[in-house]
C-alpha cells in the first residue's frame, strides 16, 4: 500500500487501516498489464480467470461506462462508486462530472489492498473524496447506506460492470437496498415538507382540548381492556363483507370495536356505532372524515385523537373526546406537567392510523387484536361502501392502476398494491413482531399478507369471543392527568422567550448584511469572514438552545435545516473563499427568513390559545 494511503487512512479511517493490515495477501488477485499496457486486475477463482478491467483495453471500457451513465449523471452530482478495482473508471468519472463529493465502496479487502498500491487517495483528483468503505459482509451494507443517505442530495450509484458479474448476488442486494433507502428518504422528506408546520401548529391549537380531555393511555382503567379482544376496523373494500359479523359482535358486546380513519363513515352508514373512533391525520381535510357524524349529532361515539391531529377535526365534536400524545407533538412534550411523577408516553408516528391504533391498544393490554378491512391493496376501488369525499373518486383511474404492482395475498395468491401501502404493511409487521405476546389476527379477505399475523375469517373468530363481555365503564372517567396551572405557567414562559428570539433574529439579519459586504470584496478579508461566521454561529447556537426553537422553529423547519446542513458541509470543501462565503450567506439568509416566517405564523395563534387556557384555568 502506498505510504500516502497509509497516512490518509491513519487519520481518516484507522479502523479500516487496521483491517487491511490484518488482510493476508491473496494470490487470487494479481495486477498485470492489459494488451494496451494499462494495469488491470486478474481474479483467479475456482480455476477460472476473470478481469476487473478489460484485459485488452481498460481505457476503451471506461469510455463505454461513461456513455452508459451520461443520462444518469449531471455535473456536480455526488457519486457512490460500488467496486473500486484499480480506479480507472473513478478517475474518468471525476474528471468528467466533477462531483461535489464522492465515496468508494469495495466488497473485498484483498482487492482494496491491491487498489491502494496504485491509487493515491491524497492526489488532487481525490480532493472531494468523503469516505472509503469496505462492505465485505451484508451487515455493512446498511451502515454504509445509512451514512451516505443522510445527505439531502443523495449520491448516484455507479457500479463497476465486472462486479455485476463476479459479485452478482452482493451487487444486486446492495442495489436493492440502495433503491429502497433512497425511496424511503424521498418519502421522509416529502412527509416533512408536507406536515412539518401542521404537526406543530396542530399541537399548539389542540393544547386546550388536550388539557380538558382524558389521556386514553394514562387516565383510563387499563384493567378493563387487559386480555380483552379489540377489533381495528379500517376502510378497505373488504369491510363490506364483514358488516353482519360486526353487527353481531356489537350486539353481543363480545369485543371492543374501534374504527380508524374513514371507516367511521362506512360503519355509521350500516348502523354500527363503534366503541370509539381513532384519528390522527394532521391535514386540514381530516375534519371531513367526521362530517357525517357531526351532521347527525351522534354523541355516543367517543373520539380518540392524536395530539397533532388536524385541529379543525376537534371543532364541534358532539361526543366524548380522549387523546393520546404523538411523537410529532413538540408542544405537549415541552409544556405538559402531570399531577403525578409517572412518565407521559407518546405514540410513535406511523404511516397509517391503523398502526397508531395497534400501538395504543397494545399499550392498554388488549389481546387478541383483530384487523378488519385492512386490505393494503387495490382491486378497482379505494374504500368500503358509505365512504365518499367530494375531492376524491372512489374508483381508481387507469393511471393509478398502472402504478400498482403485485404482492402476496392472505390466501397465497397475489393482489395489487402501491408503495405507500407497502410501508403501512411493514409498519404493522414491525409492531406485530415487537408485541409478539399479543395475538394479532388478520381477517381481511383479498388483502395483502401481513407477516406475524394469523389469517382467519372474522366469522370463525367471532365465535370464540361469545363468552367475552366488554366493560364500557371506562367512558365514565373524568380525571385529567395534567396540572393545568403549571402548564399555563410553562406556556407563558415559552411565549416570553419568543420576544428574545425576535431580537436574536434581527441581530442575525444585521450580521448577515455585514457578511455580504465583506464577502463581496477580495480574499484578504478571509480573517474577517471567519470572525463574522463565528459570531453568526454563536447567535445560531443561542437560538438552538432555546425552548422556543426546540418546540417551534426547529421542528417547523426540519427540511430547510437539512438543506442548510448539507449545503454548508459541501461548501466547506471549496478552496474559493468568496464562493464559499456566498453559499454560506445564501443558506443562512434562507433559514433566517424561514424562522421569521414561522415566528409570524406562531404569533397569529398564541393569543387565541392563551385566552382558552385562561378560560379553562
Amino acid at each position: 500500500m502506498l505510504i500516502e494511503n497509509r497516512n490518509y487512512l491513519r487519520i481518516k479511517n484507522r479502523v479500516l487501516l487496521n483491517k487491511l493490515n490484518k488482510t493476508i495477501d491473496n494470490h487470487e488477485f494479481v495486477i498485470q498489464l492489459a494488451k494496451n499496457g494499462v494495469p488491470t486486475l486478474a481474479v483467479h477463482q475456482n480455476e477460472v480467470k476473470q478481469f476487473l478491467h478489460s484485459s485488452y483495453n481498460p481505457t476503451k471500457e471506461v469510455d463505454a461506462l461513461l456513455t452508459k451513465y451520461q443520462n444518469v449523471l449531471d455535473e456536480g452530482d455526488p457519486i457512490l462508486f460500488l467496486g473500486i478495482g484499480l480506479g480507472h473508471h473513478i478517475q474518468a468519472f471525476i474528471e468528467t462530472y466533477k462531483p461535489q463529493r464522492f465515496s468508494l465502496i469495495e466488497l473485498n479487502p484483498a482487492i482494496l489492498k491491491k487498489s491502494l498500491e496504485l491509487i493515491n487517495l491524497t492526489d488532487h483528483t481525490f480532493k472531494n473524496l468523503t469516505n472509503v468503505y469496505l462492505a465485505d459482509d451484508d451487515a455493512r451494507y446498511q451502515e454504509v447506506l445509512d451514512d451516505e443517505l443522510q445527505n439531502i442530495s443523495p449520491a448516484k450509484l455507479v457500479i463497476l460492470p465486472s462486479y455485476e458479474r463476479i459479485y452478482k448476488d452482493k451487487v444486486n442486494k446492495f442495489s436493492e437496498m440502495f433503491k429502497k433507502l433512497l425511496l424511503n428518504q424521498k418519502d421522509r422528506l416529502h412527509t416533512n415538507v408536507s406536515f412539518q408546520s401542521r404537526w406543530v401548529l396542530n399541537s399548539l391549537r389542540n393544547l386546550p382540548s388536550i388539557l380538558k380531555t382524558p389521556n386514553f393511555i394514562h387516565d383510563i382503567d387499563t384493567g378493563l381492556f387487559k386480555d380483552k379482544p379489540a377489533i381495528i376496523v379500517a376502510a378497505g373494500p373488504s369491510l363490506n363483507d364483514e358488516i353482519e359479523q360486526l353487527k353481531k359482535i356489537k350486539e353481543n358486546q363480545s369485543a371492543y370495536i374501534f374504527s380508524v380513519g374513514s371507516a367511521i363513515n362506512a360503519l355509521i352508514e350500516q348502523g354500527i356505532h363503534p366503541d370509539a373512533a381513532f384519528t390522527y391525520d394532521p391535514k386540514e381535510k381530516n375534519q371531513y372524515v367526521f362530517e357525517k357524524l357531526k351532521k347527525q349529532n351522534l354523541k355516543d361515539i367517543p373520539m380518540i385523537f392524536g395530539s397533532s391531529v388536524g385541529y379543525e377535526t376537534l371543532h364541534d365534536y358532539p361526543g366524548k373526546m380522549l387523546h393520546f400524545l404523538t411523537s410529532q407533538d413538540t408542544v405537549s412534550e415541552a409544556l405538559l406537567e402531570k399531577n403525578n411523577t409517572k412518565q407521559i408516553e407518546a405514540i410513535t408516528d406511523a404511516p397509517s392510523i391503523a398502526v397508531i391504533a395497534l400501538q395504543v391498544l397494545s399499550k392498554i393490554g388488549c389481546n387478541p387484536i383483530v384487523l378488519v378491512g385492512q386490505n393494503l391493496s387495490y382491486s378497482n376501488v379505494r374504500y368500503a361502501a358509505g365512504i365518499e369525499y367530494g375531492w376524491l373518486d372512489n374508483q381508481l383511474s387507469e393511471d393509478e392502476l398502472a402504478e400498482t404492482f403485485e404482492v402476496e395475498s392472505v390466501d397465497g395468491g397475489v393482489v395489487r398494491t402501491k408503495t405507500h401501502m407497502v410501508k403501512m404493511r411493514e409498519a404493522l409487521e414491525h409492531y406485530a413482531k415487537v408485541n409478539s405476546h399479543i395475538k394479532l389476527y388478520n381477517t381481511t379477505k383479498n388483502g395483502a399478507k401481513i407477516n406475524y399475523t394469523e389469517f382467519i375469517s372474522l366469522e370463525s373468530l367471532s365465535n370464540t369471543f361469545e363468552s367475552e363481555k366488554i366493560d364500557k365503564s371506562w367512558l365514565e372517567i373524568n380525571s385529567i392527568t395534567y396540572d393545568q396551572k403549571e402548564v399555563y405557567k410553562n406556556y407563558v414562559h415559552l411565549m416570553e422567550e419568543q420576544e428574545s428570539i425576535e431580537i436574536q433574529l434581527n441581530k442575525l439579519s444585521n450580521l448577515l448584511e455585514d457578511f455580504i459586504l465583506t464577502a463581496s470584496t477580495a480574499k484578504q478579508n478571509e480573517k474577517k469572514l471567519d470572525l463574522l461566521l463565528s459570531t453568526i454561529n454563536k447567535y445560531i447556537h443561542k437560538i438552538e438552545d432555546s425552548s422556543f426553537y426546540k418546540v417551534f422553529l426547529g421542528p417547523m423547519s426540519r427540511h430547510e435545516l437539512e438543506i442548510l446542513s448539507t449545503r454548508i458541509r459541501e461548501a466547506m470543501y471549496s478552496k474559493d473563499v468568496v464562493k464559499k462565503s456566498h453559499t454560506i450567506i445564501q443558506q443562512y439568509k434562507y433559514i433566517i427568513q424561514t424562522w421569521n416566517a414561522i415566528n409570524q405564523i406562531i404569533s397569529e395563534h398564541v393569543k387565541e390559545v392563551e385566552d382558552k387556557l385562561i378560560e379553562q384555568n
